[in-house]
């Protein structure tokens, strides 16, 4: 029986298609880069009261 593991799944899924660019380019892809998000999440006592509000920084 399978194991249901979603996100090894797409690690693993990742990690294939990268092989592929990889070996077609002729080139290593860096690994684990983290891009930062913009904005920040509003503290539940600020804004209208909806903690999933987001803000973005002009």
């Amino acid at each position: 029986m399978y194991i249901d593991d979603f996100n090894g799944f797409f690690a693993d899924r990742k990690e294939r298609v990268l092989k592929k660019i990889e070996a077609a380019m002729g080139k290593n892809i860096a690994r684990d880069q983290e891009v930062p998000e913009e904005g920040y999440f509003a503290d539940e006592d600020e804004g209208n009261g909806d903690s999933d509000d987001l803000i973005l920084n002009p």
